[in-house]
């Protein structure tokens, strides 16, 4: 009977702890949701920024490559189809100059894009066009973006 009462009583304080912590969380994102048009301007302020890079004549292929790498990571989760026209721009570079980890890297995030739209097939075609033994002989990065792809 006492064992009872004292897992009672630990479960009864264990949900009022994890209680008043959900309250904590809530109340932060409350706040933060907020700052939301804040959040959004930067955002926006940031693209223009770097869209602006982009008028730059002298730039390499390599420096586009990196702006719409940029670009990319400005976009995901804020117009996803944005993301995906820069990194289809990405893939165009990498493969014009010829550089396998800019392209492995390119491929793995168009795959991880493509996954979050529901895209599963275009994401299986693109991680399964990727040399795994290549891979491996490439960053460790970029080894393990592709399995968490």
């Amino acid at each position: 009977m006492r064992k009872y009462v004292f897992i009672c009583w630990l479960a009864i304080a264990f949900a009022n702890v994890c209680a008043s912590e959900t309250d904590s969380i809530l109340q932060v994102l409350f706040v933060e949701m907020n700052y939301k048009e804040l959040y959004t301007n930067q955002r926006e302020e940031r693209i223009r920024q770097l869209e602006s890079m982009l008028n730059v004549h002298s730039i390499t292929a390599e420096q586009r490559y990196h702006i719409y790498d940029d670009l990319a990571h400005a976009y995901n989760t804020f117009q996803m189809d944005s993301t995906l026209h820069y990194l289809d721009l990405n893939k165009e570079i990498a493969e014009f100059l010829g550089d396998m980890e800019l392209l492995y890297h390119t491929k793995i995030q168009l795959a991880s894009a493509y996954w979050l739209k529901g895209r599963t097939l275009e994401a299986e075609k693109e991680l399964d066009s990727i040399n795994r033994e290549l891979l491996t002989t490439m960053p460790k990065q970029l080894l393990m973006d592709y399995y968490d792809a």
